[in-house]
């Protein structure tokens, strides 16, 4: 049985293809600490109606579209000084931009380019407040 615990994400400090790429390739993101929740992005895949007029079983037809990479949501610790949310934070007041990558405790990793669409508080009176971010992915993730 695999569980959660122990899973990482972590975000690549910088906005230029080549320290993205250093950070991939050096395993140097940035750790978003103290996950209460995240989740990986549902994909789907547009599809566009290949129906005609002369059809005689009168069912639509259609052909696969481009590819989603989704969007997905990671809740933490709220935690003003952590510098993953640092990290995040300013990609969401800057262009929204951030490259990231969740380490699950298989050893798989998850990398991903996309835009931070949304963040917020919860606080509930007798518990942890948290924070959660929005990120729409964009292109195509890795899986290694």
């Amino acid at each position: 049985m695999t569980i959660g615990a122990g899973s990482l994400h972590g975000v690549a400090a910088g906005a230029s293809a080549a320290t993205v790429l250093a950070a991939i390739t050096a395993d140097a993101f940035i750790n978003t600490a103290k996950i209460k929740d995240m989740s990986t992005p549902e994909e789907s895949r547009e599809t566009s109606e290949d129906s005609y007029i002369d059809e005689t079983s009168g069912f639509k037809e259609f052909v696969a579209g481009m590819k989603d990479a989704g969007e997905m949501s990671i809740t933490l610790k709220w935690n003003e000084g952590d510098v993953g949310q640092v990290a995040l934070n300013t990609a969401f007041e800057g262009d929204g931009t951030i490259f990231g990558q969740i380490t699950f405790t298989t050893g798989a990793k998850f990398t991903y380019y996309g835009v931070v669409t949304g963040r917020g508080l919860e606080v509930p009176k007798n518990e942890t407040i948290t924070r959660t971010y929005k990120i729409k992915l964009s292109g195509k993730p890795e899986w290694t």
